[in-house]
């Protein structure tokens, strides 16, 4: 549901026939169905105004744009949808599914943001995948989606990320240190000081979370793509086995995973050191639904590289 003003409201119905986009300009006395197309079935919406928006359909294969009030949409070629999105205005917004990404076209085009990873005492900073955002400004804004790995990866905590210039620069702190939060999935500021997230458990803070904040010390370090190459899967698609292919040209403690289009971890194919060489996986999609997928490969806790693949049965 997203509710534009005390009259308009938008609400999505992700269900077969009598679903997709629905519309209200009386507070909820009465609903127009707005947009219905099968296999385009709205799941998330999102306006920026009364006539500029966008929708994301279940497991978000399509990101679709309107600029006439909803009357009409068209889908944004070659974009994946939205867990959470949000704008500036209607040129300059921000959208999360497995990355965060960064438009200032109006939605046209994306640019993914990199977060910042590497290492910290005793352990490593990576994220899997933003499912929430929050916009305090044009230029500060918050995301979830971030873990650090204590214990050679054994133990996790949740770790939340904060630019204040507009994603020119990313900060991250870890607010639970007492291993309650193994990550978060959802995160709210009302101003500059207060806020919440929710993992396990609830934190709130009033200060503008923690004093302290951090930034990546060995990214740069590890992620030349020189050193460590991921390479396309094939077949892809594929049904249900594909191989996925990497280079390392220096030893490492290498991590390869596999993500759904919701950002949640499905296997891990690789999670040990391994010597320079060349290197191949197969993965086995039996037990996965047919869909959009995601492998990312990590050397020593920083990602290297996403792929997409797809699963077709």
């Amino acid at each position: 549901m997203f509710v534009l003003n005390e009259d308009t409201i938008w609400l999505t119905a992700d269900v077969g026939l009598i679903g997709g986009l629905f519309r209200t300009t009386d507070g909820g006395s009465s609903w127009i169905r707005q947009f219905y197309a099968n296999g385009n079935i709205p799941a998330k919406i999102y306006m920026i105004n009364s006539q500029t928006g966008f929708f994301s359909t279940s497991g978000g294969s399509f990101l679709n744009k309107t600029t006439d009030g909803g009357f009409n949409w068209t889908v944004i070629t070659g974009e994946i949808g939205f867990l959470d999105i949000d704008f500036s205005d209607t040129l300059n917004g921000w959208k999360s599914y497995t990355e965060l990404k960064k438009t200032t076209n109006g939605g046209l085009n994306w640019t993914v943001q990199m977060l910042p990873t590497g290492g910290i005492n005793g352990g490593y900073i990576s994220y899997d995948g933003i499912s929430s955002i929050s916009k305090i400004n044009s230029d500060t804004i918050w995301c979830d989606g971030g873990h650090a790995y204590y214990g050679g990866g054994s133990i996790e905590r949740g770790a939340l990320f904060r630019t204040t210039n507009n994603g020119n620069n990313w900060l991250f702190q870890i607010p639970d240190t007492s291993y309650r939060n193994e990550g978060y999935g959802f995160l709210q500021f009302i101003d500059n000081s207060k806020g919440w997230a929710l993992g396990k458990n609830f934190i709130h803070t009033l200060s503008g979370g923690d004093s302290t904040f951090f930034t990546s010390i060995k990214e740069t370090v590890v992620s030349q793509p020189d050193n460590f190459i991921l390479k396309q899967n094939y077949p892809n698609p594929f049904n249900p086995v594909t191989t996925i292919e990497y280079e390392i040209t220096s030893k490492g403690f290498i991590n390869l995973s596999v993500y759904n289009i919701q950002g949640k971890k499905q296997t891990e194919l690789v999670n040990k050191i391994q010597n320079t060489g060349n290197y191949k996986v197969n993965l086995n999609g039996s037990d996965l639904p047919s869909g959009i997928y995601f492998y990312t490969m990590f050397v020593n806790g920083n990602r290297i590289q996403t792929k997409k693949m797809m699963l077709l049965k």
